[in-house]
């Protein structure tokens, strides 16, 4: 289930299960409705986001905070509107901008360091370390990385494309329910 809050201007509570039903219980029939078919779309993505951020196609994992992943569910009650959005957990920040938003693939050129054993010494491979330092068998060896991709950036390849994907997908099955629960609702 994603995680529900309720915001008052500046004001921003995470509600707990009972004031959660209690908040959607004032919502219509159509509302919750629409809002049920929205949720499991935001979950799934969620969901399958999770799965493939530190998998074959995403990233290596260090702190695992920016591939927490969720769907929340905000009731603004000043702009009269609920919002169900997808995005990480993580509210870390580097140069002004969320850090899932910066993480990305390995470029087609990336490289890695790894520490260099005695045969990458014996076929000239590695460098010593530190600069400048001829310490037997202590050095690196700068490499191609074997993960080297596109670089693209994760939040955008699985959450915001899949969002408007399913989003399109969505719109004839949303109304269908909107109609059918309006309908029942007169009859």
């Amino acid at each position: 289930m994603p995680v529900t809050r309720y915001t008052n201007g500046a004001v921003t509570v995470t509600l707990d299960d009972g004031i959660d039903q209690f908040v959607r219980s004032m919502l219509s029939a159509a509302e919750t409705e629409s809002l049920a078919v929205l949720e499991a779309e935001a979950e799934a993505i969620a969901a399958q986001a999770r799965r493939e951020w530190y998998g074959p196609d995403g990233v290596t994992r260090r702190t695992g905070k920016s591939g927490d992943i969720v769907a929340v569910s905000t009731f603004d009650t000043v702009a009269g509107e609920v919002r169900v959005t997808v995005g990480s957990t993580d509210t870390r920040t580097e140069r002004g901008k969320p850090v899932a938003a910066l993480v990305h693939r390995p470029t087609a050129t990336s490289k890695i360091i790894r520490p260099a054993k005695q045969a990458d010494f014996d076929a000239g491979r590695a460098q010593h370390s530190p600069p400048g330092q001829k310490l037997k068998n202590h050095g690196i060896v700068v490499e191609s990385n074997p993960k080297a991709s596109d670089g693209k950036q994760l939040m955008v390849e699985f959450v915001r494309r899949p969002v408007t994907r399913r989003l399109r997908a969505l719109i004839p099955k949303l109304g269908q329910a909107i109609a059918l629960k309006a309908g029942g609702a007169r009859g």
